[in-house]
């Protein structure tokens, strides 16, 4: 948000001079001007997962493990579409 206050208040365009993505979906968003475009993370899907490999490692004495989950990236008016 800070970022956002400060290329305002420089006056420079968004997006047509800058676009700019924030990450993770915030409420916040909807009311900034223009709305902001951000990196959607599936939280419900990050936090089994998490909890999945946390109890396999503490149960089965495995190893930690590189799992990939995808983003989506929601453009809105920070960014030219």
């Amino acid at each position: 948000m800070h970022a956002l206050k400060y290329i305002q208040d420089q006056q420079i365009p968004i997006p047509q001079t800058l676009e700019l993505i924030g990450f993770d979906e915030n409420e916040v968003f909807d009311f900034i001007k223009p709305q902001l475009s951000f990196v959607k993370q599936p939280m419900l899907q990050l936090g089994q997962v998490a909890t999945e490999l946390l109890v396999d490692i503490i149960t089965q004495n495995k190893k930690e493990q590189l799992i990939f989950i995808p983003a989506e990236l929601v453009r809105r008016g920070s960014t030219n579409n």
